[in-house]
C-alpha cells in the first residue's frame, strides 16, 4: 500500500497569510489588466467636441458637431460603466474563489525515494512530478500546482509534507531528512529542445492530482 497520509484541515496563521496575500495579486493583477482609458477617452473626446462646436463653427453644422459630441459622450459613458461593472463581478468572484480556497487545506504526507520530472505528451508545456513511494506507487503532483510566484524544489527529501489549498493548488512544501535522487527528465527553458534523454507521460484521466499511480512508465516522445 502507498504510504500516503491526507488530512483536511483549517489552514494555519501562517497558511492564511499566504493565502491572503496571493487573493490580493490577483485582485491587483486584475484591475491592472482592466482597460478603461480607451472609454474614458472617449468621453471625454465627446465633451469637447460638444463645448468647441458653438466657438467654431455656425448654423446647423454647429448643431451637428454638438450633437454627434453628446453621441460620443454617451457612447464612452455607457462603455466605461460596463467595463466597472465587469470589474467589479469580476472582482467578486476572485473574493468568493479566495475564501473558497482558504476555508479547508489539504495536508499531504509521504516518504519518497526517489523524484522524476517529465513532460506532458501532448505539447501542453505540463511538467509532471513522479515521488515513487517504497512500493510500485507514485505520487503525482503537476507542476501547474505550484503558484506562479513558486516553483518545484531543485531537491527533494525523504520527508516530504505539501498544503494545497482548496483549489488544489501548493500552500506550502516543506522536505525534511536525507536527500533523494532527483531527474529531471521534463523539457525546460531555455530551448526546450527534445532529446533521447526526456521523457514523456501523462497521469490518467481519473487520477485526482495530486495522486496514486501505480507502476508508471514515462517514454521517449516517438514511442508509442
Amino acid at each position: 500500500m502507498a504510504r500516503v497520509r491526507r488530512d483536511e484541515r483549517e489552514p494555519t496563521d501562517e497558511e492564511r497569510e499566504i493565502l491572503r496575500a496571493r487573493a490580493a495579486r490577483r485582485r491587483e493583477s486584475t484591475v491592472k489588466h482592466t482597460p478603461t482609458g480607451d472609454t474614458s477617452f472617449l468621453a471625454v473626446l465627446g465633451v469637447l467636441v460638444a463645448i468647441g462646436a458653438p466657438f467654431f463653427l455656425d448654423g446647423p453644422v454647429r448643431w451637428v458637431i454638438i450633437a454627434f459630441g453628446l453621441s460620443i459622450t454617451v457612447i464612452g459613458i455607457q462603455a466605461w460603466r460596463k467595463q466597472r461593472r465587469e470589474l467589479a463581478e469580476r472582482l467578486e468572484y476572485l473574493d468568493a474563489e479566495a475564501e473558497a480556497r482558504a476555508a479547508l487545506v489539504t495536508e499531504v504526507r509521504l516518504s519518497p525515494r526517489r523524484a522524476l520530472a517529465v513532460t506532458d505528451p501532448h505539447g501542453d508545456g505540463e511538467t509532471y512530478w513522479l515521488l515513487a513511494l517504497d512500493s510500485h506507487d507514485h505520487l503525482v503532483f503537476a507542476g501547474s500546482q505550484w503558484d506562479p510566484a513558486d516553483a518545484p524544489p531543485e531537491a527533494w527529501r525523504r520527508s516530504v509534507t505539501a498544503v494545497l489549498d482548496g483549489a488544489g493548488i501548493l500552500v506550502r512544501l516543506e522536505t525534511e531528512g536525507d536527500a533523494i535522487p532527483v531527474e529531471r527528465r521534463d523539457v525546460r527553458a531555455p530551448d526546450f529542445e527534445v532529446t533521447d534523454a526526456h521523457r514523456f507521460w501523462e497521469p490518467p484521466p481519473d487520477v485526482a492530482l495530486p495522486g496514486i499511480v501505480t507502476d508508471p512508465q514515462p517514454r521517449r516522445l516517438e514511442e508509442d
